[in-house]
């Protein structure tokens, strides 16, 4: 995982696999982008609602590796997916992902 720490800074570490809720994908990362936030982050701008540390990467593709038992949207590993922060229409941005990678 990178994290930035402070303005031009990025930590690097090793994190211990998380377990998805039950409402929750759980999916291995392959591509990541960087966006405004993560420029601006680096640049030592202030952001409202970022902590001092914070992960960026929100907008990333990958592979599905385990689903949580609540997720009704029809995911199952090995689903290639494409993640967004958020979307206008009020889904989440890998439930509308999945129906452009389908």
């Amino acid at each position: 995982m990178a994290l930035f720490t402070e303005p031009r800074q990025i930590e690097f570490r090793e994190i211990s696999r998380p377990i998805p809720k039950p409402n929750q994908v759980l999916v291995k990362v392959r591509v990541c982008a960087i966006c405004t936030v993560e420029r601006r982050a680096w640049s030592g701008d202030k952001i409202s609602g970022l902590g001092e540390v914070f992960v960026g990467g929100h907008e990333a593709s990958g592979e599905v590796v385990e689903v949580g038992e609540a997720v009704i949207q029809g995911f199952k590993p090995r689903d290639k997916v494409v993640m967004g922060l958020g979307s206008g229409c009020g889904q989440n941005g890998l439930t509308q992902a999945q129906e452009i990678a389908r």
